[in-house]
């Protein structure tokens, strides 16, 4: 399709006449029928844009759209945004992975409406880009929209249950550079923590190059969490794991329920219990069903059969129960799933990480504070001397906190054994 150009002075001109639809939203109880005229508005002017046409008025733009996410997000019914905004999004960043200030709105109108499918058609996990959202003055980069892509792309993640790509989302926003605490990485480490020891801890131990204010600031206010995750991994053989667990969540309910995180706290219990079928079936491959039961720390027979069936779904496990005898045999499928194609894409994987390891490598060695600070010598460059540039060298770049949204409706309260 061809885009039809216009001057910037008619794009201008739509925008100053939604910006004064907006505007005049305030003070009036029925918005629906101007809403739908500025939904009308900006569908005619989304139709006729490229990235071209942005990029003069790039600042009168990106605010529009956010005061328009901000309306939204206020709406009981904000479902009619989500396309909206989608659009204005793409318009600016086509096929790029790219962060706007635009996107971080996106993902809470999204979770808002719990529309999780469109959500994720925008979400990179790779995104590392950043938009330039001014066209005059300093700085010229809202670095804020990096924590608020995370943070809100890991929320809707978390949401729909993508749990591993959630994990990459909360740890992105834990390297951010940062010296003091900001409510949305203390979030962001909370969750990543639940979330992690539901997957089963894949992450060990915590990258080097985490923010040097999360050992400092960030896990003194999280020790629960820190201590959930000290009991939830020890494995040691014959010890009531899923009890222990149960007892400690039940000892700081009101920190977990004050927090908003039952919900994930019920999948570690859950977890657990998965966790000490499994160490069970490595420690036999026949064994009477009972004693499954009373190995794995289990109520009764039916909650065991319920698992078990959960682990065989999950191609965790093999199971066969001989009913007659009461006995049941264990076997671990084999999940290797290695031929010429995956091979081929990893190896394609690897050469591209290598080269963009170079251009980052390259953009490094010639910043204008990295050729200061080694004395115009090519030398590596440290974190301790090199400053930095942004004027917010704060916590997630010194934003404002806002009210976080809940992750999900409660369950009852308490853990049950």
């Amino acid at each position: 399709m061809v885009v039809e150009e216009f001057p910037n002075m008619e794009f201008a001109e739509r925008i100053q006449e939604i910006e004064s639809e907006i505007a005049a939203l305030n003070g009036i109880a029925e918005k629906s029928e101007r809403l739908r005229r500025i939904g009308g508005l900006v569908n005619a002017l989304l139709s006729r844009l490229n990235g071209e046409n942005v990029t003069p008025i790039i600042e009168a733009y990106v605010r529009t759209f956010q005061n328009l996410a901000t309306v939204f997000l206020a709406e009981t019914n904000a479902s009619t945004g989500v396309p909206l905004l989608r659009d204005a999004i793409q318009v600016i960043v086509g096929d790029g992975k790219i962060i706007t200030s635009l996107h971080g709105r996106f993902f809470e109108l999204c979770i808002k409406t719990r529309d999780f499918e469109v959500g994720q058609s925008l979400i990179h996990d790779d995104a590392r880009e950043l938009l330039k959202e001014k066209t005059s003055g300093t700085p010229e980069y809202d670095v804020k929209s990096v924590l608020f892509y995370f943070f809100h792309a890991g929320n809707l993640l978390c949401q729909a249950e993508q749990f591993e790509r959630a994990l990459r989302m909360y740890m992105s926003v834990l390297v951010l550079p940062s010296t003091s605490v900001s409510p949305y990485v203390l979030e962001a480490y909370k969750k990543f923590v639940l979330i992690n020891l539901i997957l089963g801890s894949p992450v060990k131990e915590l990258p080097s190059n985490m923010s040097c204010g999360l050992e400092r600031a960030i896990r003194p206010k999280c020790s629960e969490y820190d201590e959930l995750a000290k009991i939830c991994r020890s494995t040691s053989y014959g010890k009531n794991v899923p009890g222990n667990v149960i007892n400690y969540l039940n000892s700081v309910v009101k920190v977990i329920q004050g927090d908003g995180h039952e919900a994930l706290a019920h999948l570690v219990v859950k977890r657990v219990r998965y966790d000490a079928v499994m160490r069970v079936a490595e420690a036999f491959k026949v064994i009477k069903f009972e004693d499954v039961i009373r190995r794995a720390f289990l109520k009764d027979e039916k909650e065991a059969q319920e698992l078990i069936q959960d682990l065989v779904e999950a191609k965790r496990l093999l199971a066969v129960i001989d009913k007659t005898a009461g006995f049941i045999r264990f076997e671990f499928p084999d999940n290797t799933n290695v031929n010429a194609e995956s091979l081929g894409q990893c190896a394609q994987n690897i050469s591209e990480l290598k080269v963009q390891v170079g251009k980052y490598d390259d953009i490094a060695r010639s910043h204008k504070y990295y050729v200061l600070k080694q004395g115009g010598h090519s030398t590596p460059a440290t974190a301790s001397n090199v400053p930095s540039t942004s004027t917010n060298d704060d916590e997630g770049f010194g934003q404002v906190a806002q009210a976080l949204l809940p992750i999900r409706p409660p369950p009852p309260p308490g853990f049950r054994q």
